[in-house]
């Protein structure tokens, strides 16, 4: 099992949205998930912004890509393999 967690931290106030996407190939079979939602952090402030757990077998491989967004585009994007 693998546990995911995304999280967001503040070096200003905004107001953005998430995009969070998880997905598992290989081993013997394949799914994706994926959570999104709107969120305002005060400068300073984190928050968990989604969690997720995904079975993991022999030969499965998992990628995590999380993306933040306000109305001016793209603040930040991670991704973890």
């Amino acid at each position: 099992m693998a546990a995911f967690e995304a999280a967001a931290f503040a070096d200003r106030d905004i107001d953005a949205s998430y995009d969070l996407r998880i997905v598992k190939s290989g081993g013997v079979n394949a799914s994706e998930v994926s959570q999104s939602g709107d969120f305002s952090l005060a400068a300073g402030d984190s928050a968990v912004l989604g969690e997720n757990e995904m079975s993991f077998e022999r030969g499965s491989r998992l990628r995590a890509q999380l993306t933040i967004s306000d109305a001016q585009g793209e603040l930040c994007q991670r991704s973890f393999r």
